[in-house]
């Protein structure tokens, strides 16, 4: 799981928004629709205690049917604005999470990996694949060149994805939000993946 909040301005827009949907191996991910308001709410309440301890957005927990809906909306106009784009990941139709490229930090060249699934779905390399997947859109933008992923110091399984997925530590730093969420170390680490690096094969792999 990686953690959520913008640092900064943004950079500006990409010149072609992130796609809709993106197919992997096992994963579907695409933006969320009203229709998958209620699936949302209960995959988020059901997977509640492991959520908390990293996700700061779970003190606004649980919304209403009214609220969430405005969310997805909020989210797919930012996409389609050559933003930050929030997507479902879904196995054979069921929501398994939620995950998406996000434009969080001043820097024009990256875009930011983030994810949590529900606790179903874990310990069956979804999250290292919807990485790779997310990677691949990526660099797929000319004006993208590195792709980031961000985890508390105490998250080491969102540090073990980064790893599985090809990233490189290159820092442990102080989190510029502070202390956010329950378990909160009030630092982190911040991983990175190159395009010069990005295994073009990974689908080979799942």
């Amino acid at each position: 799981m990686s953690h959520e909040g913008a640092v900064g301005e943004p950079p500006p827009p990409l010149v072609v928004p992130v796609a809709r949907t993106l197919t992997g191996p096992r994963v579907t991910l695409r933006r969320f629709e009203e229709g998958d308001v209620t699936e949302l709410g209960d995959a988020i309440a059901t997977s509640a205690d492991h959520l908390r301890p990293f996700m700061a957005w779970m003190g606004a927990e649980p919304l209403s049917a009214t609220s969430r809906a405005e969310l997805i909306a909020a989210w797919n106009r930012e996409a389609d604005a050559g933003g930050g784009a929030t997507l479902g990941c879904f196995v054979d139709g069921a929501l398994i999470g939620s995950t998406g490229l996000h434009r969080r930090r001043p820097d024009a060249a990256a875009l930011e990996v983030g994810y949590w699934l529900r606790t179903t779905a874990l310990g069956q390399g979804y999250a290292t694949e919807l990485t790779l997947l997310l990677a691949e859109e990526a660099f797929s933008h000319d004006e993208i060149s590195r792709v980031d992923l961000y985890c508390d110091l105490r998250n080491e399984p969102s540090a073990q994805v980064a790893i599985r997925a090809g990233f490189t530590l290159l820092e442990v730093a102080p989190d510029p939000r502070g202390l956010i969420a329950e378990a909160s170390s009030g630092s982190e680490r911040h991983f990175r993946l190159e395009r010069a690096a990005f295994d073009p094969a990974w689908r080979g792999r799942f």
